[in-house]
């Protein structure tokens, strides 16, 4: 998987990082960098350095 490929993609990859089982896991894991929880999403700290960048 070269990239998330969209919305589908990236649901795939939550699918393939919630199941330790899946035989992409390991190779997903390392893609993304270690742990990942998309529940940690932080929009105004996305912001943040958006602006930061920007400047």
């Amino acid at each position: 998987m070269g990239g998330s490929c969209g919305i589908p993609g990236y649901y795939s990859l939550l699918e393939i990082l919630a199941d330790r089982k899946h035989p992409e896991h390991a190779d997903m894991k390392d893609w993304i960098g270690g742990e990942f929880d998309a529940a940690a999403f932080n929009l105004e700290r996305v912001n943040t350095v958006l602006k930061r960048l920007r400047a």
